[in-house]
């Protein structure tokens, strides 16, 4: 499954690669920082709790989420940086 992935990496562009390299390293350390802060902090006692507070407060996602803003941010650097210049149509009301 690994040897998958990595191969089909491997045709893509280069920057297409480190970004998602760096994606997923992010993904990781902030899911890892998250579960270490948050379940601590919220004085977790049982199972039940446990459970209920990984559905409701649900650190995956937030990393997900977090992980969804790198990508917009880093192709509009390498546009900056390109010197490339996007138009963007306003629709109208």
């Amino acid at each position: 499954m690994i040897f998958l992935v990595l191969n089909s990496l491997m045709s893509l562009p280069t920057y297409v690669v480190i970004l998602t390299i760096f994606n997923a390293l992010c993904w990781i350390g902030y899911g890892i920082r998250t579960y270490q802060v948050s379940i601590p902090a919220n004085k977790i006692t049982s199972k039940k709790e446990r459970i209920k507070y990984i559905l409701l407060n649900n650190p995956v996602f937030q990393t997900f989420y977090a992980t969804l803003w790198a990508y917009p941010i880093i192709l509009a650097i390498i546009d900056t940086i390109s010197g490339k210049q996007r138009d963007f149509g306003v629709t109208e009301k």
